[in-house]
């Protein structure tokens, strides 16, 4: 966190939980730096969304790209996504969810057979999702994400 000298001083004088060492930043600017308490738990939580790393299932036919329907799926890459980019961790294959009949009735065990394949997971990315499958996976808590494109070029 970065403030103004006097505006520090003052917060110090009017709430001791801010109380801490005052470090100039050496920039000309008349800035430092608060170190000690509050300025401690600013800086460890934006450490933390930093390293904050993510399981997700990607429904991809080349390997590459996220470019096919959830319920045409009959694999899902399991990555590892944060900071520092994207990891492979594995591959799972399925039974598709979808028959090749549009009309086709929901069919609750296929789609546990799914879930079970990405069990783990926080989020599913895929190019399309029907209302019925995604409110399913909403209850697991299972973020679907509608996106088409290069997995390289997921962020959290």
């Amino acid at each position: 966190m970065i403030m103004r000298v006097d505006k520090i001083e003052e917060s110090i004088n009017n709430n001791s939980k801010l109380a801490g060492r005052i470090t100039n930043t050496g920039r000309k600017t008349n800035r430092c730096r608060l170190t000690g308490e509050a300025g401690d738990k600013r800086q460890n939580s934006q450490e933390k969304q930093e390293e904050r790393i993510m399981k997700v299932a990607i429904v991809s036919t080349n390997g590459a790209d996220v470019n096919e329907h959830f319920g045409k799926a009959t694999r899902f890459l399991i990555y590892e996504i944060g900071a520092a980019g994207t990891k492979l961790l594995s591959e799972r294959k399925t039974e598709s969810l979808s028959v090749g009949d549009p009309d086709h009735p929901f069919d609750q065990d296929r789609l546990s057979g799914v879930i079970k394949t990405i069990e783990g997971c926080e989020r599913v990315y895929c190019t399309k999702i029907g209302d019925r499958p995604a409110a399913e996976l909403k209850k697991l808590g299972i973020e679907p994400v509608i996106y088409e494109g290069p997995i390289a070029e997921i962020k959290l």
